[in-house]
């Protein structure tokens, strides 16, 4: 199985969370290095976690992290790709892997699916709405009223990385299980990007609008009064 996770903040966007899930089921034998290629795009010098707070992880996780990734064969680490190569790589990827912890939108997303690439991603902001069961993953915690984590101490965290770290094994070994589960998400995927993302479509959409709103304004001018 080809996995891909693609994200400039490594640790923001759920890089961590990645290497935990799929180390431990390396360490539990639940799979053996040989079924998978997980393919690791970010920066591993960006530490930062804005969802994080004050609560940051410490050096001593960072190295964990990156010693994971050297240790095992089954990660290939690059921290940048241009858009070109990286789309190639989405159309070759069998998974996308996005447990983010903060996100605006979810760009990234939208090019996994076109590409055919369902994605596991976290259930913040819009990735619900972009990413639903027919097309993908959504896995996570508890949101604020800005469909956000809220981490208000240092438990807070380690429970939501656990969460979402399990969530994202029990998820891996369904796909290993039954490889048909990605197909059919990923042809869904590409299903509802014709449909909900196509520029095509959305050209003609705004056009009826506008050829719509013209015409009741030809039907009833509004009155000025002068």
């Amino acid at each position: 199985m080809r996995l891909v996770f693609a994200g400039g903040e490594f640790y923001r966007k759920g890089g961590a969370e990645v290497v935990l899930a799929i180390t431990q089921l390396l360490d539990e034998k639940k799979i053996d290095e040989s079924q998978l290629e997980v393919q690791l795009i970010g920066d591993l010098t960006k530490r930062h976690n804005i969802a994080h707070r004050q609560y940051q992880d410490n050096e001593d996780f960072y190295r964990s992290i990156e010693n994971r990734i050297q240790r095992y064969r089954c990660f290939k680490h690059q921290t940048r790709m241009d858009n070109a190569a990286l789309m190639a790589l989405f159309r070759h990827s069998d998974v996308g892997l996005l447990p983010t912890w903060q996100e605006t939108y979810g760009f990234s997303v939208l090019e996994m699916q076109s590409s055919g690439c369902p994605v596991i991603t976290s259930n913040v902001r819009a990735l619900p709405e972009i990413n639903p069961p027919g097309a993908g993953w959504c896995i996570g915690g508890a949101l604020n009223d800005d469909r956000e984590y809220s981490i208000s101490s240092v438990t807070e965290k380690e429970q939501l990385r656990q969460a979402l770290i399990n969530a994202l094994k029990r998820t891996l070994m369904d796909i290993i299980e039954d490889p048909t589960i990605a197909h059919e998400k990923g042809e869904g995927a590409i299903t509802r990007i014709r449909e909900q993302h196509c520029p095509l479509r959305y050209i003609h959409q705004l056009n009826d609008i506008y050829h719509r709103g013209v015409a009741e304004f030809v039907r009833h001018p509004p009155m000025i009064s002068i």
